[in-house]
């Protein structure tokens, strides 16, 4: 801002008490946001991580023998 805008007035400052509680609502507002990304971010990941070891199971050993007999592996039931 400088000195020609209309809403400048040179002693329309707030107090530092204001100022101070100003900036602390403003921090904590920030670190909710923080916090909310951080969680779904890591929600996402958790659903991706159960995912790749199903599919691991899949391909690792998705069936097992027995004798003749066939069956799924109890990994694969053990990720699902």
């Amino acid at each position: 801002m400088t000195a020609t805008d209309p809403v400048y007035h040179e002693n329309s400052q707030p107090p530092a008490s204001q100022l101070s509680s100003r900036a602390a609502e403003l921090l904590r507002a920030h670190e909710q946001d923080i916090y909310r990304r951080g969680d779904s971010f890591f929600g996402h990941l958790m659903a991706l991580q159960w995912l790749a070891g199903v599919a691991t199971a899949l391909f690792v050993s998705p069936r097992t023998w027995i004798g003749e007999s066939s069956q799924v592996h109890p990994h694969v039931w053990a990720a699902i």
